[in-house]
């Protein structure tokens, strides 16, 4: 009895001091089996008294505890770590990083918080599936922690976002260091579901005690400079500065300022003209959203779309865009012979959403406009989740007369076998293709190479980007059917827009 060897001498003394003096000592400990497994017990013992009250022999009760301390155990662990990844979660993180921060205190030493955003991620979710991107989330998580010192911390605080703690800071370079190993990481591919892709990251770093005293301050402050990094390019890293805490404050004032401006209908749509290239007539357009805040200058959709995405605001977005599209579509009063179609963006989480094929259909017959005059565009990693879905929902809007494009074609994963599984009419090429095609020959075998490419597959082309006399005479030699860019005309409201289809009809 009682020989786990896990109790010493004191233990055993205040119980029988207990029992003396009371008569009774119930509490936690360890036995052992004749196996010689050690497992843990409850333990209650009574003295039993005569009746001139002389303790004459004692009974305890004993109860094997083990299933009870094993799911305590699972409770503790559930309550401070990750249950996708098993690193440390927020709760664990902070006390971490408050003890950390009481020894900092004593030593005089400094405390780094890297907090890490994976770019792009959300794409992984929308395209292939959150299995897809809980896989990534994994893979990398391991990833990390093989590039960290042992007593340094990682955990991840929720999404895609992680927090590294690092204790006794010797200078900002081994920081430096560190954060562009994990970002190194980040960069390398991974293969998930018979695709290979990477993602990026940006981190921002704070220090104690310059950037803060506490773990939220730090957090904070880290939090802030991360989005620099985003700001600067992405896949970097940035020292926290005391000029982010504004530039926090003022995206923060953005979203807020966007969700106004959904609500009062400043989000509208600015139209591209699509240019046939044999005559140069207007065969259609592309919408392309702009916040026409307050009546003043537009604001581009590089400075809002991101904290849209961001802030789950991109379908409401999409949404006004496509009501405002079939709006102007009626306003504009073209004849029905006349071959003309607005191309408007989906999201991967729009083309997703079960609601699309009744959201589109509602525009339709609200405006009374024909299927036909519009165009989605997707890009090419939307299509390749689950993709009997997406053929499904392709072959519903073709049933509605409404043609799907390709966006930004060259850019993902541009394969022949499966462009052949989809209903698609058109491939957008990518600008970066038509930027460099007057210099590089390269670029411009590109293009022809996707232009014949189409042409076995009975689809159209669409060059986009197009800013040179030079880049449309190559496109007009090549047999290109449709061009956009700035070359004819950049994005404009629509009664300029209109004017603009007047006089090429």
């Amino acid at each position: 009895m009682l020989k786990s060897g896990r109790h010493d001498e004191n233990f055993y003394r205040k119980m029988w001091d207990q029992l003396t003096t009371s008569g009774n000592w119930q509490g936690e400990i360890w036995n052992r089996r004749k196996s010689g497994e050690v497992y843990p017990e409850w333990l209650n013992i009574s003295a039993i008294q005569d009746d001139d009250g002389v303790t004459t022999h004692y009974v305890a009760v004993f109860s094997d505890i083990s299933a009870l301390k094993q799911s305590e155990q699972q409770l503790e662990h559930l309550a401070h770590y990750d249950p996708l990844t098993g690193l440390p979660n927020r709760i664990l993180l902070f006390s971490r990083i408050d003890h950390a921060l009481q020894r900092a205190r004593r030593n005089g030493s400094e405390v780094a918080l890297l907090f890490l955003d994976l770019d792009n991620f959300k794409v992984v979710n929308d395209s292939l599936g959150h299995p897809a991107g809980d896989k990534l989330l994994r893979l990398l998580a391991g990833r990390f922690t093989k590039r960290l010192r042992g007593g340094d911390t990682i955990a991840r605080i929720g999404g895609d976002e992680f927090v590294i703690l690092i204790e006794d800071v010797v200078t900002e370079a081994v920081i430096a260091d560190i954060a562009q190993s994990v970002l190194d990481e980040i960069k390398e591919p991974v293969h998930i579901e018979g695709h290979d892709f990477s993602v990026g990251g940006s981190v921002g770093i704070s220090i104690y005690p310059q950037n803060g005293e506490t773990a939220t301050d730090l957090i904070k402050n880290a939090d802030a400079a991360m989005y620099l990094a985003k700001e600067s390019g992405r896949n970097s890293f940035k020292f926290y500065t005391p000029k982010l805490t504004q530039k926090a404050r003022l995206r923060l004032r953005m979203e807020s300022e966007l969700h106004n401006a959904l609500q009062s209908n400043e989000i509208i749509p600015y139209y591209q003209p699509i240019v046939r290239v044999s005559d140069g007539k207007i065969a259609g357009a592309e919408a392309l959203a702009r916040w026409n805040r307050n009546g003043g200058e537009p604001i581009m959709p590089v400075k809002f779309i991101p904290i849209a995405e961001e802030s789950g605001q991109i379908d409401q977005i999409a949404s006004v865009i496509l009501r405002q599209v079939c709006e102007d579509l009626v306003s504009w009063e073209l004849p029905d012979t006349y071959p003309f179609k607005v191309a408007v963006n989906l999201s991967p989480h729009q083309f997703r959403n079960v609601g699309l094929i009744r959201e589109i259909a509602d525009n339709l017959s609200k405006f009374n406009i024909s299927g036909e005059r519009l165009e989605l565009e997707l890009t090419e990693t939307v299509l390749m989740h689950d993709t009997e879905q997406s053929i499904k929902k392709i072959g519903q809007l073709s049933e509605m007369g409404v043609t799907m494009a390709i966006d930004d074609f060259g850019t993902g994963y541009s394969s022949l076998a499966y462009l052949t599984r989809f209903p698609i009419d058109k491939l957008k090429i990518d600008r970066s293709f038509i930027n460099k095609m007057q210099n590089e020959e390269e670029s411009e075998e590109i293009v022809s190479t996707i232009h014949a490419m189409a042409r076995n597959l009975n689809m159209h082309v669409t060059a986009e980007g197009v800013e040179t006399a030079l880049q449309l005479a190559k496109l007009r030699h090549l047999g290109c059917d449709y061009y956009q860019g700035y070359f004819f005309s950049r994005a404009v409201p629509a009664a300029k827009f209109c004017e603009l289809l007047q006089d090429s009809t």
